[in-house]
């Protein structure tokens, strides 16, 4: 299994650092004009915090190829889940197509390797619904900052940190009832979502006595 792991993340440096010259059109899900962006179709789901209820029902928005189960779904027969965290852009749907293009890329196919892509929104961006969708304040701060873990928006009366949130996602993944056949999670992030990750790693909540014997593994 680890060696399908770095297989996708070859597949990614491929598909990263490909450009105008070498176009390949039939990967390539990202705004391109050299690219076909019609390959896969890929919806928002909202995962439901712990906090959720108290906060009206908001949870924080995640992308995910259509032909896939939403995050907490009966989900039998994937064995792998893979996170990918968007950059300073947060463009998550392009991460999205990215990932899922790479896992093809890389000889394995969608019908076993979940991929989600978490999404977090600032006031003002495109796609905010903030009647139902947790955001987070452009901030500078440790407090605020998603990329440090920072808490949502103040301007509701609860607040969560994203790195709580991705914890609660990976205990999701660990329930056997819902995905008996999961053998790995992987975090990959690339830019701001490299170091998102990358301080996840050191702080996350979780561990064995949460995942059990369910592995997770970072590439940042």
């Amino acid at each position: 299994m680890r060696a399908s792991v770095f297989a996708i993340v070859a597949a990614l440096s491929f598909l990263a650092c490909n450009g105008e010259d070498t176009p390949i059109c039939e990967w390539c899900e990202a705004p391109h004009s050299g690219c076909d962006e019609s390959y896969f179709e890929y919806v928002q789901g909202r995962f439901q915090t712990s906090l959720s209820p108290s906060l009206d029902g908001r949870g924080i928005p995640y992308w995910r190829p259509a032909s896939q189960p939403f995050l907490g779904e009966s989900s039998p027969g994937f064995t792998q889940a893979v996170f990918v965290h968007h950059g300073e852009d947060r463009d998550g749907v392009h991460y999205a197509a990215y990932m899922a293009n790479a896992v093809l890329l890389a000889g394995m196919d969608l019908d076993t390797t979940l991929v989600f892509a978490p999404q977090i929104y600032e006031p003002g961006d495109s796609g905010l619904d903030e009647s139902t969708m947790l955001w987070w304040e452009s901030c500078s701060t440790a407090k605020c900052d998603w990329r440090w873990g920072g808490n949502s928006s103040d301007a509701l009366d609860t607040t969560i940190s994203n790195f709580q949130v991705y914890d609660e996602m990976l205990r999701k993944l660990a329930d056997k009832k819902s995905y008996p056949d999961l053998e790995r999670v992987v975090l990959f992030g690339h830019s701001a979502g490299g170091q998102t990750y990358q301080r996840y790693a050191l702080f996350t909540q979780v561990g064995s006595e949460d995942l059990g014997e369910l592995p997770v593994d970072y590439f940042v």
